[in-house]
């Protein structure tokens, strides 16, 4: 079980995180602090294996907090999240060792990603990706399935949205896509791994069966052709994943 303790001063933020975190097996909130001058106090009594931080405004006063964090209770990890984006900021915080920072507004299932795949690894391998967790990312796949012609009612649209992120930012998921990636992706969204399998495939079929064929042949050139057949649930993902970071750096 994961324990996860939230400062932040956003009422609405609060109470989604929340209600996200209430209805995960493996999560459990401890506190929401909403004082800033409490939240390392309630770090110590709690003991949280993650923090959920904002209070970044004014004048960045919780930089304050993570850096006794991080020096105080190692084992605790961070993640702040904020709507400043800024590079000297972000920069300051990957020098404080913050394990992930994202960018607000974002969707509560990529924050549950981001706290499952930190505790799922060593300190220190997976640290600040912030160009990759901005909206630009959920607004690119957005695109891309619309031209791929992949229904967004379809449950398999959310899993591979999920599966492609997490690809994006570390690619070792893709090589555990049965042990690590389907698992991960299930427990987001309250499913088994299987489900999350045969989902995915479904969509990927109906964009084949379905789709624009420029697009295909766009974004999947070698995998177009009948006598080819469709990319397997692992080459799809991977592809988009590298699609998406090529753009992205691209701008």
């Amino acid at each position: 079980m994961i324990s996860i303790l939230v400062a932040d001063q956003d009422i609405k933020f609060r109470q989604d995180i929340e209600a996200c975190i209430n209805v995960q097996e493996d999560l459990t909130l401890l506190d929401c602090i909403v004082e800033q001058d409490q939240i390392v106090s309630a770090v110590k009594k709690y003991k949280p294996d993650v923090l959920v931080l904002d209070f970044m405004k004014p004048d960045y006063v919780g930089l304050e907090v993570v850096q006794t964090m991080t020096k105080q209770y190692m084992n605790a990890r961070v993640i702040v999240v904020s709507d400043i984006c800024h590079d000297s900021f972000v920069s300051t915080l990957a020098q404080c060792n913050v394990d992930y920072y994202l960018i607000k507004p974002f969707e509560s299932s990529l924050l549950l990603a981001r706290i499952r795949q930190i505790c799922s690894t060593l300190r220190g391998i997976n640290r600040i990706q912030q160009h990759y967790d901005q909206r630009p990312m959920a607004d690119r796949l957005v695109e891309y399935f619309l031209l791929l012609g992949i229904p967004s009612h379809f449950k398999g649209y959310h899993y591979l949205m999920e599966a492609i992120t997490l690809v994006a930012i570390d690619n070792s998921w893709i090589r555990e896509i049965t042990k690590r990636l389907y698992p991960i992706v299930g427990r987001t969204y309250g499913t088994t791994p299987s489900q999350v399998e045969r989902s995915i495939r479904h969509a990927i079929e109906m964009a084949w069966d379905r789709g624009d064929i420029d697009a295909l042949n766009q974004f999947f050139p070698y995998t177009v052709d009948a006598e080819r057949g469709k990319p397997t649930n692992a080459s799809f993902i991977a592809q988009m994943a590298d699609i998406i970071n090529y753009n992205l750096r691209e701008g």
